[in-house]
């Protein structure tokens, strides 16, 4: 109401309203929206390609390059969230982040918590929140690792891929040297 306010328009003269990302799936939301403005808002089938195809007009329109608006709609995929672990203390680490074009695969390598440890269990989250346990909670994966016998903590790589059908791949292994 305030930006209507703003533009002097008054919400009978909206043309059109287009829903686009996760409010499309919220009735009350959406039944609110028809009462305001007295007609049923538009929606896709899929709100996140519609707020990408959105992103390619407004490029095209910058650009004046219209070749890129009909070769660039939906070609390009990005991941919807930041991925990562959650270390020893705790904290969220990011690996994949929001907003990174896919396909995309990304590995870190990380030490366990003590020198003598055998199994190791590690979280996979989605999220943007620096506290681990403060995102979306995604799987949990058990590994048995090799006892080191240097003075330094077993090594486990995290492998994580989103691929080109946008599904989440995870991989770890185990990578220290025993001696």
């Amino acid at each position: 109401a305030k930006c209507l306010k703003n533009a002097k328009v008054e919400p009978t003269e909206v043309a059109e309203i287009l829903m686009v990302g996760g409010g499309v799936r919220v009735p009350s939301l959406r039944k609110a929206l028809a009462d305001f403005f007295e007609k049923d808002p538009l929606v896709d089938e899929c709100p996140e390609d519609t707020i990408a195809k959105g992103a390619v007009v407004m490029l095209s329109q910058l650009t004046c390059d219209r070749w890129a608006l009909l070769t660039c709609i939906g070609s390009v995929t990005t991941s919807p969230v930041t991925y990562g672990v959650e270390s020893a203390d705790g904290t969220f680490v990011r690996i994949i982040e929001r907003g990174e074009k896919t396909p995309v695969k990304r590995s870190i390598i990380l030490p366990l918590s003590s020198q003598n440890q055998t199994k190791a269990c590690v979280r996979i989250y989605a999220g943007e929140l620096s506290q681990a346990s403060k995102n979306h909670w995604m799987l949990e994966i058990d590994i048995n690792v090799n006892p080191v016998a240097k003075a330094s903590a077993p090594l486990i790589e995290i492998t994580l891929e989103i691929d080109s059908g946008c599904n989440l791949n995870v991989t770890v292994a185990d990578t220290t040297e025993s001696n």
